[in-house]
């Protein structure tokens, strides 16, 4: 398997979309009860996208929180990743999220 750190010997790699094969599992443990990891996959405005919360410990809500943030991310890349520069995008869309989680953690309490 190839370093894939980068340095003046070892280059970055750059993939193609065609290159690109995307998996993901996720494991409830030995502790919990409810697994809260959620994870999606999209292929959108030629580009590829996995987008991957972590549960939030057990807490209550924690599925909702993870579920939600990884739905309003890819929603978010649907309607803007054609006119957006990758960073900004990204930044836009963690914060699109995170005001998605925060709505959902309101109507809760």
């Amino acid at each position: 398997m190839q370093d894939m750190v980068a340095s003046s010997s070892n280059p970055p790699i750059h993939l193609g979309l065609d290159d690109c094969v995307i998996s993901g599992m996720s494991d409830i443990g030995r502790i919990r009860s409810e697994n809260q990891d959620f994870m999606e996959s999209s292929h959108l405005a030629g580009r590829k996208i996995f987008v991957l919360a972590d549960g939030v410990g057990g807490h209550h809500g924690g599925r909702d929180a993870s579920s939600t943030a990884v739905r309003a991310v890819v929603d978010f890349f649907r309607k803007k990743a054609a006119s957006l520069p990758p960073g900004e995008l990204l930044e836009k869309a963690v914060a699109h999220a995170h005001g998605q989680v925060q709505k959902v953690a309101s109507k809760r309490s």
